[in-house]
């Protein structure tokens, strides 16, 4: 399992998901930095069988959704059911959307090339 690499930013992006998980108001208890580490391994062993020598975003999302769970206690007020997984659900699609807005921002701000019209009529 330890062959299978992991990038400082596919890290970065197991630290984002396991920090959403503590800084939500319907949190009591979110998951712990160890949780990150049991995130990273998991995401590791799930790679392997497929062959990859890097561990992947995706690894690591795929993953979130069964090593994260039962590590978060939701406020006594939220009343929701299976709190874990709904949270966790959630800050999945969060990162995901400021990651998207984040590149197309990027896209946006990058320099332009100026169109040549010469050749056309």
């Amino acid at each position: 399992v330890e062959a299978v690499r992991v990038s400082d930013d596919v890290m970065r992006y197991a630290l984002a998901l396991v920090q959403a998980t503590r800084d939500r108001p319907d949190v009591a208890l979110g998951a712990s930095p160890r949780a990150t580490l049991a995130l990273r391994r998991a995401a590791q062993a799930f790679a392997r069988p497929q062959g990859e020598e890097f561990v992947t975003p995706q690894h690591v999302k795929q993953m979130a959704r069964y090593v994260l769970p039962h590590r978060i206690v939701a406020r006594a007020a939220s009343g929701r059911g299976h709190a874990g997984e709904a949270v966790v659900r959630e800050v999945l699609g969060e990162l995901y959307e400021r990651a998207v807005t984040h590149q197309l921002d990027a896209w946006m701000r990058r320099p332009r090339m100026p169109i040549s019209r010469s050749g056309r009529s």
